[in-house]
C-alpha cells in the first residue's frame, strides 16, 4: 500500500492503515503508530493480541464519523455545484426516475397479482445485468443485447419488456442508428 501522508513507517513494517503497523521483532510483535512503538508482545501471546485488538477498536469507536465541511484541511475541501448545474443534474435525475418509473409500471402489469411491489427490485436487477452493445453500421442499428436472468419468469419479463421499448423506435442520440432491445441467453 503506497504511503500518501505522514506518519512514515520505516522499513519492515506492515501498514495496516494510514497511521497504524506492525513489525515481528526477535519473536516479538510490536505496533506502531507511525515510527512509534505503541504496544508489544510475544508472537505466540493470543491474549496480548485480543486484548490490543480491543483497545485499538474502542479508540476507532470514538472516532467521528463525519467531518464538518469547516474542518477539512484547505487542500481538502471541495467545491459546491453552481446553482444552475446543481439544477440540470436534478433535471436529469428526475428523467431517470422517471423513465424507471414508466419501466416499473409496465412490469407491475406482467408480475403476478401477489408480486406487484417487485416491480422496483426487478428494474434494479436488469440494471445490474450483462449487456452487450452491438453496432450494425450497415443496417443503421445499434443491438442492445441483455444477458438473461436468473428465472424463467423474469426472462419472460425481459423479453416482453424489450419488445414493448422496441416499439418506441428510439433513435441512439446524434447517430441516425436505431436501437434495438432483445434479450441473449
Amino acid at each position: 500500500m503506497p504511503q500518501l501522508q505522514l506518519p512514515i513507517f520505516r522499513d519492515g513494517v506492515t501498514q495496516i492503515t494510514s497511521e497504524l503497523g506492525y513489525a515481528k521483532e526477535d519473536g516479538q510483535l510490536v505496533f506502531y503508530n507511525g515510527s512509534l512503538p505503541i504496544f508489544s508482545h510475544e508472537e505466540s501471546d493470543l491474549g496480548s493480541f485480543k486484548m490490543i485488538l480491543s483497545q485499538l477498536k474502542k479508540q476507532r469507536k470514538l472516532l467521528s464519523k463525519h467531518i464538518e465541511y469547516k474542518e477539512l484541511p484547505e487542500g481538502e475541501s471541495f467545491l459546491q455545484l453552481a446553482t444552475r448545474s446543481k439544477q440540470f443534474i436534478d433535471t436529469i435525475k428526475i428523467i431517470a426516475y422517471r423513465a424507471e418509473t414508466a419501466m416499473a409500471d409496465f412490469v407491475r402489469t406482467l408480475l403476478g397479482k401477489h408480486h406487484k411491489d417487485e416491480a422496483r427490485t426487478y428494474i434494479k436487477k436488469l440494471y445490474q445485468s450483462e449487456t452487450n452493445l452491438v453496432p450494425d453500421e450497415k443496417n443503421g442499428t445499434l443491438t442492445v443485447e441483455i444477458h438473461s436472468l436468473a428465472t424463467p419468469k423474469e426472462n419472460k419479463i425481459l423479453k416482453k419488456l424489450c419488445e414493448e421499448i422496441n416499439l418506441t423506435q428510439t433513435e441512439y442520440p446524434n447517430t441516425k442508428m436505431k436501437l434495438i432491445h432483445k434479450m441473449v441467453l
